[in-house]
């Protein structure tokens, strides 16, 4: 019997995206939320929508923890704003 065994470079894994959990509208109308899977010592852009398509960057921090709070002081004046946050390579 014979074989062949082929070797790959191994592929780094990728990073688990951050996600952005317990969401909530305080009475003032301020955005609060949870940014977790955060890598600490990574830098993180907190973005904002009314559209999905057109995003602005509303905050940029280096991680501290994987888990940190969020709130956005400018969401009252916004009826609808959507929100991802982006690592930074």
């Amino acid at each position: 019997m014979t074989g062949t065994i082929v070797v790959k470079p191994a592929t780094p894994p990728q990073p688990v995206p951050a996600t952005l959990i317990d969401p909530l509208v305080l009475l003032d109308g301020r955005f609060q939320c949870t940014v977790s899977n955060l890598v600490p010592g990574k830098t993180y852009i907190v973005e904002a929508s009314t559209n999905l398509m057109n995003w602005t960057a509303i905050s940029t921090n280096v991680a501290a923890s994987s888990v940190e709070s969020y709130v956005d002081d400018g969401a009252a004046a916004f009826r609808r704003r959507c929100y991802r946050s982006v690592h930074l390579p």
